[in-house]
């Protein structure tokens, strides 16, 4: 198998049970989120396929990657994406931007999440937006 389809396998199981605001499957976020970027972009894809799983279920970035074989540079990505406990919101999305292929999918992420959003989160996702941006 393909790593895509593994790490859509491990990201459906890490996320079973889990819903949306919306009442949806939370799995459906990170599976959307990974379609926004292009086919060719196998790493981005990837990444935002396992982007929540570090953040929303017990498993850490490394646990991940060693479990699907995955490169050093998803790794990396998937270190830079999970926003940790107690993390200042706009220090983690600056945090975010020090790796080109986290700011890729962070930014896909809130795209998708602005389509659900309250007006309050839109907002603080269209600074961190911005901040990604420049």
């Amino acid at each position: 198998m393909n790593a895509t389809i593994n790490a859509l396998n491990f990201m459906k199981k890490a996320h079973k049970g889990q819903k949306r605001r919306t009442g949806e499957p939370f799995w459906t976020h990170p599976f959307e989120t990974m379609r926004m970027l292009d086919r060719d972009e196998k790493d981005a894809r990837i990444v935002a396929l396992l982007h929540d799983v570090c953040e929303d279920t017990p498993h850490w970035p490394e646990f991940v990657c060693q479990t699907l074989e995955l490169s050093q540079n998803i790794e990396d990505a998937l270190v830079a994406i999970t926003h940790r406990e107690n993390e200042d919101y706009f220090d983690y999305i600056n945090r975010v931007k020090q790796n080109s292929l986290a700011t890729k999918v962070k930014r896909m992420d809130l795209l998708h999440n602005m389509r659900t959003a309250k007006p309050h989160t839109k907002v603080k996702y269209q600074k961190a937006l911005t901040i990604l941006e420049k």
